[in-house]
């Protein structure tokens, strides 16, 4: 919820600029454990806590030698800030874009010349490559004007408001139930037109019927 309110505010305040919207292919899929275990041993220097991240890296494999790490791990999280983590002092000591933005493995770069951030993705794609053993994801990778607004994190962000994308609405649909009811109302009450918030009431209603 931050990252999108964050990046809304950005926008709204360069809304003359150019924003660049990214992601890395398969994030956690392609995880080099070599590159998480060294970022790892220059923050902890433990020896018993690095054997054990050791262990809890090793048991999880994508399929790919050496790479992955499971989604929704509740290391998994923490492992990616520390992995990305070299992304952002880049971006922020060395890009020094507008504004940026980091959720996961998605991120925006705002500049006010176009060819300026065409630059940055230039130097981002080899950094990335080279330095982190990830790639971006060239579907979702893209630069346009801040006024027509980004698809992030199940957003369309605009300078003046925001909206979930279908996609989300129809994932609320299929998945919501008495658990995750709280949150996923939370989130429509944020992003979403009344019309859309009637229905999770009503669909709220209808889930306590039943329990009860």
């Amino acid at each position: 919820m931050g990252a999108i309110t964050r990046a809304q505010k950005l926008l709204k305040r360069h809304r003359y600029a150019h924003v660049w919207r990214s992601d890395i292919t398969k994030f956690f899929d392609t995880v080099d454990h070599s590159v998480l275990k060294e970022r790892i041993q220059q923050r902890i220097t433990d020896s018993s806590a690095l054997t054990l991240l050791d262990k809890v890296i090793n048991i999880y494999s994508s399929g790919l030698a050496g790479k992955g790490i499971p989604i929704g791990n509740l290391t998994s999280q923490i492992f990616t800030n520390i992995y990305l983590h070299e992304l952002d002092r880049y971006v922020l000591h060395v890009i020094k874009p507008l504004g940026y933005v980091r959720y996961g493995d998605d991120f925006i770069l705002i500049s006010d010349d176009r060819s300026q951030l065409e630059l940055c993705e230039e130097h981002l794609t080899v950094f990335i490559d080279q330095t982190l053993k990830v790639s971006l994801h060239t579907k979702n990778n893209m630069i346009v004007p801040v006024r027509r607004g980004i698809h992030f994190l199940g957003c369309d962000i605009f300078p003046t408001g925001r909206r979930l994308q279908k996609r989300v609405y129809n994932r609320i649909k299929m998945r919501m139930d008495y658990h995750n009811s709280s949150s996923y109302r939370k989130l429509i009450l944020v992003h979403s037109k009344k019309n859309m918030l009637r229905w999770v009431d009503w669909k709220i209603i209808s889930i306590l019927d039943d329990i009860l």
